[in-house]
């Protein structure tokens, strides 16, 4: 294992710089799609593929934020408060996916039937099962409980 470290950090270094320089441009699209939706502001994060945007412009708590997303436009974030009470208010999301799924992603939080701010609705637009949306919520502890939904999305979406 020693010897592949420091092979890993010696040898060629053209994967990591192109695989670098892919992600930076991953992150801009996210940071810059990502401030263009009201509520939400994202600095620009300065390691890994995640981003940490601050939704209390939504007046949504980090949960309710993420509820929201999964079921009115079945995008999957993570609430900040998973991460600990001074997560709140922000949520995580990857932006180590493909281009068009972080466009397709950002174009789904701006077109749901229901606006972030505003009313909630269990739908969500883009499940062809949409009125039989499976799912249950696990507790965990006083502040913080998780989500999961089976989400169907018809092929080619």
């Amino acid at each position: 294992i020693q010897k592949a470290a420091y092979a890993a950090m010696v040898g060629p270094q053209e994967w990591v710089v192109k695989k670098t320089q892919l992600l930076q441009k991953k992150r801009d699209k996210m940071v810059a799609g990502l401030n263009s939706i009201p509520g939400i502001k994202c600095d620009i994060p300065s390691g890994a593929f995640y981003a940490f945007p601050d939704i209390t412009g939504t007046g949504l708590t980090s949960q309710e934020f993420t509820n929201r997303l999964m079921e009115n436009a079945c995008v999957a974030v993570v609430a900040g408060t998973a991460f600990g009470s001074q997560g709140e208010g922000y949520v995580r999301v990857t932006y180590a996916v493909s281009d068009s799924d972080i466009v397709e992603g950002i174009k789904r939080i701006k077109e749901t039937d229901q606006p972030i701010v505003g009313a909630h609705s269990p739908i969500c637009p883009y499940n062809p099962n949409h009125n039989n949306l499976p799912g249950f919520t696990i507790p965990l502890g006083s502040n913080f409980s998780f989500r999961i939904c089976i989400i169907f999305t018809p092929p080619g979406r």
